[in-house]
C-alpha cells in the first residue's frame, strides 16, 4: 500500500485531526509540514520529501522516523535540534543501518535539498565561567550503506554532523557548520585563551619566580630596532600562565613589522607624555590591516584598534563578500589596575583574558575616523632609559570549536562539542 500526504489545505487539516499511520512502503510529503502540533509517528520503508516541500520539526530530542530503510530529501527539512538518519525500530531493539541516504540538489529554488539542523545554542553561565560559552545542541546523525549528497546540510554552531556509510558521494554538496564567534563580548567562542599574564617589571627579575606576575626591564628605544637592514620588535622577558596552566617565560620577537605610533605631545595641565606604537605582522595577504588611534577631543589617546578585512566567497552560492571584519581593541595606558578575568575554560579549568583586550567581530571598528599611516621604525619618538613599566600579554586561538583537543578526555577529538564526521567504509 502507498500513503501519500498531500500538504496545503490537506495539511492544515492535518494539524486539526492527525491522521494515523500505520506501516506503509512509501511516505511522501509534497506540501508543508509543521510540528508540532505532532503528526503519528512516521513507520515507512521509504521516506520521500518532494521537490518544494518543507518538513520542519522542532521538539526536545532530534527527530527520527521507524523501520526507514530509504531517505531521499529533494525540498527542505528544518530538525530543532536535529535529525537521525537511520533504521529506528518501532519498539524494543537498537537502530542499524539505513539502506540508502539521498539528500538531491532538485533545482527548485533556493530550498532544494537543504537540511537544516538549527537546535538552540547552549550558553553556559557558571561561577567558573561568568562570561558564559557556547555549545551546540543540534545534531544530524546519518547511518547508511549509501550516502549521497548533492544538496545542503547546514548546523548551528558547535554542534555534530556525523554521516557513516559504505558508500559515501558527496561530491556537488556542502555540509557546513556556523562558525562560532563573539557577540557584543557576551561569549568568546571561536576565541580561545591561549596564554595570559599581567604584572610589572622588576630590575631583579628571575623568571615564574613570582606567579602574580614579573618582566624584565626594557630600555623603550630598543623595543623596535634595526640590524643589518632588518627591523626587529622585541619585548622584554616576562610571565604568562598558558592554556594548560603551565608557568613558562614569554617574548615576541617580530621581524620587519609594520609600524604605526601616535604621540600625544605633553598632555596640557600634566607632565605626562603618551606615546602609543603598534608593531604588526600579516602573515596572510588575504586580510586587509587599518591601525587607529582613537582621541578624545582634547587629542589625548584612549585606546589603540587593530582591524583585520577579508574577502570570502559562500559555497555552494559563488557569492563574494567583502564586508569582514574583525578588530582587536586594546587600552593598557588607560587601565589603572591590569588584571585578568575568567574569559572560558578549558576541561575543568577557567582560562583567562588580561582586562584591556577584547575582540569583536561583524562590524568595521569605524566608518569615520581615519586609519594611521606606517611609519619608518626609527621615527617612533621612545624616551630612552631604563624605566619600570607593567605589561600585559594575551595569546588568542582562533579556532572553528569551542574547545581543544587538549581540553576533552583523552584529547580525542570525538570527544569534542562541535565537529563533523564522515566515515566511509568502503
Amino acid at each position: 500500500m502507498k500513503q501519500k500526504l498531500i500538504a496545503g489545505v490537506m495539511g492544515l487539516a492535518l494539524c486539526a485531526a492527525p491522521a494515523a499511520f500505520g506501516q506503509t512502503d512509501i511516505w511522501e510529503n509534497w506540501g508543508i509540514i509543521q510540528m508540532p502540533p505532532p503528526i503519528d509517528n512516521i513507520d515507512a520503508l521509504t521516506f520521500i520529501n518532494h521537490k518544494g516541500a518543507s518538513f520542519t520539526f522542532n521538539g526536545d530530542a532530534f527527530y527520527n522516523t521507524y523501520n526507514t530503510l530509504n531517505y531521499t530529501n529533494q525540498g527542505l527539512m528544518v530538525g530543532n535540534p536535529g535529525f537521525d538518519f537511520e533504521t529506528v525500530p518501532t519498539a524494543t531493539g537498537v537502530a542499524r543501518r539505513a539502506a540508502n541516504f539521498v539528500n538531491a540538489a532538485s533545482g527548485n529554488g533556493p530550498d532544494s535539498g537543504v537540511i537544516n539542523c538549527s537546535g538552540l545554542f547552549t550558553f553556559i553561565i557558571a561561577p567558573l565561567l561568568p562570561a558564559g560559552n557556547l555549545t551546540g545542541s543540534s545534531v544530524c546523525l546519518v547511518d547508511a550503506t549509501n550516502i549521497v549528497n548533492s544538496g545542503a546540510i547546514n548546523m548551528s554552531a558547535s554542534s555534530l554532523i556525523k554521516m557513516t556509510g559504505e558508500n559515501v558521494d558527496l561530491s556537488r554538496g556542502s555540509i557546513s557548520m556556523v562558525n562560532p564567534s563573539t557577540f557584543v563580548g557576551f561569549f568568546n567562542a571561536g576565541i580561545l585563551d591561549g596564554y595570559w599574564g599581567v604584572g610589572t617589571a622588576d630590575i631583579n627579575y628571575r623568571a615564574l619566580v613570582n606567579p602574580a606576575g614579573q618582566a624584565s626591564l626594557l630600555n623603550p628605544a630598543n623595543l623596535i630596532l634595526g640590524f643589518g637592514g632588518t627591523t626587529f620588535a622585541l619585548t622584554d622577558l616576562y610571565d604568562i600562565t598558558t592554556r594548560q596552566y603551565f608557568l613558562q617565560i614569554g617574548q615576541l620577537f617580530l621581524q620587519n613589522p609594520t609600524v604605526y605610533f601616535y604621540d600625544s605631545g605633553q598632555i596640557p595641565g600634566t607632565s605626562n607624555r603618551m606615546v602609543l606604537a603598534v608593531a604588526l605582522v600579516n602573515t596572510n595577504s588575504a586580510f586587509a590591516n587599518k591601525v587607529f588611534f582613537p582621541t578624545d577631543f582634547l587629542g589625548n589617546p584612549f585606546e589603540i584598534a587593530v582591524q583585520w578585512q577579508w574577502t570570502s566567497t559562500n559555497f555552494p552560492t559563488g557569492t563574494v563578500s567583502t564586508n569582514n571584519y574583525f578588530y582587536l581593541t586594546d587600552i593598557f595606558g588607560e587601565v589603572t589596575n591590569l588584571q585578568t578575568f575568567i574569559d572560558g575554560q578549558a576541561g575543568i579549568r577557567p582560562t583567562r583574558r588580561p582586562v584591556n583586550y577584547n575582540f569583536f567581530q561583524g562590524a568595521p571598528f569605524s566608518t569615520v575616523l581615519p586609519p594611521a599611516d606606517p611609519v619608518a621604525p626609527s621615527t617612533v619618538p621612545f624616551i630612552p632609559g631604563i624605566v619600570t613599566n607593567q605589561y600585559s600579554a594575551y595569546q588568542g586561538i582562533f579556532t572553528a570549536g569551542t574547545s581543544l583537543a587538549t581540553d576533552v578526555a583523552g584529547g580525542n577529538v570525538t570527544n569534542m562539542a562541535g565537529r563533523i564526521e564522515v566515515t566511509a567504509d568502503t
